[in-house]
């Protein structure tokens, strides 16, 4: 990205002004990172909420404890094609979550 070297005035109404406010605060980000992400055709999600991130650090933990579990088997050469599996699978599933909570999506524009 660039450096941001053009600076914009616009005008807006007080209830557009705390529209924008609020949208930005709802999705994580400053007023004009918001209007950047728009810009560049994306669609902000809101943020989760603090049970989403919770969630999210517990299957972190639970495939941390599924690698030291690998380790273990490996060191006693024991077959470790579905622990591998399992933590292949675990994080695609984590990936999808944070997609899911967290990542914008590429807007439609007509």
């Amino acid at each position: 990205m660039g450096e941001k070297t053009v600076q914009k005035l616009i005008r807006l109404t007080e209830d557009e002004n705390e529209e924008l406010k609020r949208k930005a605060a709802s999705v994580g980000l400053t007023e004009a990172a918001l209007i950047r992400s728009l810009i560049a055709g994306l669609k902000p999600k809101e943020k989760p909420d603090e049970r989403f991130f919770d969630v999210i650090t517990e299957l972190s933990d639970i495939s941390n404890e599924i690698i030291q579990l690998i380790a273990v088997a490996r060191s006693n050469r024991l077959s470790t094609e579905e622990l591998e599996l399992a933590v292949r699978r675990w994080g695609e599933f984590q990936t999808m979550i944070m997609n899911e909570f967290l990542c914008p999506d590429e807007r439609t524009w007509p």
